[in-house]
């Protein structure tokens, strides 16, 4: 679901463009989704796992997460630098994960960690979103009776409703 949500999130961001339809073999190439998804691979910005599936039911990771960013906002990470006690500089989205946190849309935890393979949760992908295209909370309550107005989530949430 959050990888759905993502994916929709991310095509209301670009505009739309056609090039060959690419499928995967957990995706109907002709659905709402397929072609959502068809759409981010052709921009560069997802590939979906090497076995020919999307998993659109698997949470998406904090690394990807960074990954998928980095394509939308198109930042140049060839030298981005960040120091993570568990995001070694060999690992696959080092350089996504260090450019976020240089620009401040993302950062990790006070224990230095960054946790790169944990599950994003909402929370965590509204600030990102917030944080990468600069958008402010407008509104003192929202219709959530999950998120407290005290939360350090609020703003985020609340600039993305």
């Amino acid at each position: 679901m959050k990888k759905w949500l993502l994916t929709i999130l991310l095509i209301c961001c670009l505009p739309f463009q056609t090039n060959a339809q690419t499928t995967f073999s957990d995706v109907q190439a002709n659905s709402e989704m397929g072609q959502a998804v068809s759409n981010l691979v052709n921009r560069g910005i997802i590939s979906g796992y090497k076995d020919g599936t999307y998993r659109p039911n698997q949470p998406i990771t904090r690394a990807q997460a960074a990954k998928i960013l980095a394509g939308v906002l198109k930042l140049d990470t060839t030298t981005a630098q960040a120091t993570f006690t568990d995001v070694p500089v060999s690992y696959e989205h080092y350089r996504a994960i260090a450019e976020k946190k240089k620009k401040k849309i993302l950062n990790g935890y006070p224990d230095g960690t960054f946790n790169p393979n944990q599950p994003i949760t909402r929370a965590q992908a509204a600030k990102i979103v917030a944080n990468a295209f600069e958008l402010s909370s407008v509104f003192e309550a929202l219709p959530f009776t999950d998120v407290n107005v005290h939360a350090e989530s609020f703003r985020y949430i609340n600039a993305l409703y």
